[in-house]
C-alpha cells in the first residue's frame, strides 16, 4: 500500500497510474506536505513516495513530523 505525496500534479498522477497498472495497490494521493500529513493515518501506507521539494512544508519537514507522532505506529490506531 503506497500514499504518494508531490506537489506536481502530472508526476503524481503518471507514477499512480504506472504503479496501478503494475498491480501496486495506491491507497491515497497528496498535493501537499501538509496534505499528507492529514491523511496519513486513514489510510495505514506500507510505503510513503514523498517529493523532497514542496512550496508549504519540505519532504524532510514532513518525515520529522512523521516521526515525531510515531509513525506508523501510533497513526494506525
Amino acid at each position: 500500500k503506497v500514499l504518494l505525496i508531490d506537489d506536481h500534479t502530472l508526476f503524481r498522477m503518471g507514477l499512480k497510474g504506472l504503479l496501478e497498472r503494475s498491480e501496486i495497490e495506491v491507497v491515497a494521493a497528496a498535493s501537499t506536505g501538509r496534505e499528507g500529513l492529514e491523511i496519513v493515518g486513514n489510510h495505514d501506507p506500507e510505503v510513503i513516495l514523498l517529493d523532497m521539494r514542496m512550496p508549504d512544508i519540505d519532504g524532510l519537514m514532513v518525515l520529522r513530523q512523521l516521526r515525531d507522532r510515531g509513525f506508523p505506529h501510533s497513526l494506525l490506531q
